[in-house]
């Protein structure tokens, strides 16, 4: 059956790694497979990059040949259904935000509440798990261990440009002790003599602006769209509609306008660590 050509989106590059996968336990490559399913090998190719829509037909003999039953059988038939619909989604999985995080030319993100995840300390992680509704205590070590391994991205040989919005509130927002707190902001200093790291603070004084309408990261790639990622209380939301990518990159356009440079940001960070720690501000300009 001749598949339907589509733009990649999120949930295909995901549908398309995981196949990738299962076919090398499988121990097999892509001109066997295709052989075996009587398919081109640009259909395979294709398949695995996330360019093409699939039947649920073609999907399972797919599946059926690398021997992936059970759980993992259903969640993948379960992935190539909603991948048909792109544009906005939910999924209650960060391992989707991890793959478009490790695949990232540059991160772009905003917050008003608190310090972006992939700048936090685990001290501070553990804080906000626990003050959480949401997060079982049996379920905050894994949550944070994810979340550190996330952070590798920076240790790779071409990290992602990244670019944070933070808003003063949210570095003023205690989580946990007056040490968790001085430890996190005096991290956020470390991290911002990185390169291909800027943080730039939001002074209370901009007052309202559009980015208070909720945190987002958008993260743009090499030959795909950008896409924007949303965090609620009990899942997540990617949007890859350009009309609505135009809207988030106005907002940090507005952002950029309204944050203090990265020097001044540098200084206010260090002045409220030295608040929480009781001491002296540091000089880390």
């Amino acid at each position: 059956m001749r598949m339907k050509e589509q733009e990649s989106t999120v949930r295909a590059r995901e549908l398309g790694e995981a196949l990738r996968q299962a076919m090398q336990r499988a121990e097999l490559n892509g001109r066997t497979l295709a052989r075996r399913l009587g398919w081109s090998e640009p259909k395979v190719s294709s398949l695995l990059n996330g360019r093409h829509l699939v039947s649920e037909v073609d999907l399972s003999s797919f599946l059926a040949l690398c021997g992936v039953i059970g759980a993992e059988r259903a969640e993948l038939l379960r992935l190539n259904r909603e991948q048909k619909h792109s544009g906005e989604y939910l999924t209650t999985k960060l391992r989707t935000l991890a793959s478009c995080e490790e695949a990232a030319l540059a991160i772009s993100n905003y917050e008003a509440q608190m310090i972006p995840g992939l700048l936090q300390t685990p001290d501070y992680m553990w804080g906000l798990m626990r003050r959480s509704k949401f997060v079982r205590e049996e379920n905050i070590a894994p949550r944070v261990d994810l979340r550190i391994d996330r952070q590798t991205i920076f240790d790779r040989t071409n990290p992602p440009r990244c670019t944070y919005f933070i808003e003063e509130a949210a570095l003023r927002s205690s989580v946990g002790a007056p040490d968790v707190m001085s430890d996190q902001l005096h991290h956020l200093l470390r991290m911002s003599v990185r390169p291909y790291i800027n943080i730039q603070v939001v002074p209370s004084s901009a007052g309202v602006h559009a980015g208070l309408c909720g945190a987002f990261a958008l993260m743009r790639f090499d030959h795909v769209n950008p896409v924007v990622y949303l965090e609620t209380s009990t899942s997540n939301v990617f949007i890859e509609r350009p009309e609505s990518i135009a809207i988030y990159e106005a907002i940090l356009s507005d952002l950029s306008r309204l944050a203090l440079s990265p020097g001044e940001s540098a200084h206010r960070v260090a002045t409220i660590a030295a608040e929480f720690a009781g001491g002296e501000t540091d000089d880390h300009d």
